[in-house]
């Protein structure tokens, strides 16, 4: 069985292929900055929320993508604005290359709040037959069963 955490950096890295490849494409044909990130970071949110759901956190048969959505949503929205703003920051204030701002915010924000957040807040773990306040439980008796209620 693969972790959690390994399925959850696989997911990243392909995320993170797409989004540079994007980066590049954009600042290759002169987007400005906050254009570009912002595009960028809705194409890494689709990707990401779509595999973490079906494949890194076992929630593909969980309940309503709406519901998910909603509770993933300031998880998202809190990347969207770090992932925009900081490599923003970078290109324009630190003189940084767009692949380098781009790939030092990832790190950061990854680590710091999208990995915790999902796991945590999103995809909680819990224990078999106990339902929390934010309508989470485990679905099985893997240690890294994931899943959200519908």
């Amino acid at each position: 069985m693969i972790s959690t955490r390994v399925k959850s950096i696989a997911t990243s890295l392909a995320s993170g292929a797409a989004e540079l490849t994007a980066v590049a494409l954009l600042h290759g044909v002169g987007a400005p900055a906050a254009i570009t990130f912002s595009v960028v970071q809705l194409l890494g949110s689709a990707i990401t929320f779509t595999l973490h759901k079906a494949w890194v956190f076992d929630a593909a048969r969980t309940g309503s993508v709406a519901a998910e959505l909603s509770r993933a949503a300031p998880v998202l929205g809190g990347a969207f604005v770090l992932n925009t703003v900081l490599p923003s920051l970078g290109t324009s204030v630190a003189a940084m290359p767009a692949i380098v701002a781009y790939l030092a915010s990832q790190a950061l924000v990854y680590l710091l709040w999208s990995f915790p957040l999902n796991r945590r807040r999103v995809f909680r773990r819990t224990t078999p037959g106990r339902s929390h306040a934010l309508g989470l439980y485990n679905l099985g008796d893997e240690p890294e069963a994931f899943a959200l209620a519908s």
